[in-house]
């Protein structure tokens, strides 16, 4: 049983949405490969991109909890309510801003892991067309750049994983 299959399993959730577009590449990637580790590195990458979607879910669900098209129409109508607008911030509207701040940097790091799982799948998706380029040439060519890529990829998911867990 595959880390994937195991993981379903397990969890009993539908594939990710990006799953057959990554089996479609590992399996390029394990037919042109003659790495013998290059099927543990690819497990490796898909680990932290199932770990991504959780955190993934774990963020939308907090941001939707937190209701940020209220967040932001409540600040600007407590600001548009002041009477002078050159006057410091009113303790509820720094309470407010901080809100729409804090919001504001969720989404962010929201966009930046949903960023981060499309630039792994391209890597890997790279990384494959490479190696059937080179498969289907005389032109040997060193694929560690984009095996280090991938691995980047992976470290960048779990920096992410470690960082969003503690929220």
């Amino acid at each position: 049983m595959s880390f994937r299959d195991n993981l379903n399993f397990w969890k009993k959730k539908p594939a990710p949405p990006w799953q057959e577009r990554f089996d479609c590449a590992r399996s390029l990637v394990l037919e042109h490969s003659a790495d013998p580790g290059i099927d543990r590195r690819i497990d490796d990458v898909e680990r932290s991109l199932v770990e991504s979607i959780d955190d993934q879910s774990r963020l939308e669900a907090a941001i939707q909890t937190l209701h940020p098209a209220e967040a932001t129409a409540e600040l600007k109508q407590a600001l548009r309510e002041r009477r002078d607008p050159t006057a410091a911030d009113t303790p509820l509207i720094r309470t407010l801003r901080e809100r729409h701040e804090s919001i504001n940097d969720l989404q962010n790091r929201l966009a930046s892991l949903e960023a981060q799982q499309e630039s792994t799948l391209a890597d890997l998706d790279t990384l494959a067309a490479h190696l059937v380029e080179s498969s289907m040439t005389d032109v040997a060519r060193p694929f560690e750049a984009e095996v280090d890529r991938l691995r980047a990829d992976a470290e960048l998911l779990r920096a992410a994983h470690a960082e969003i867990e503690h929220l």
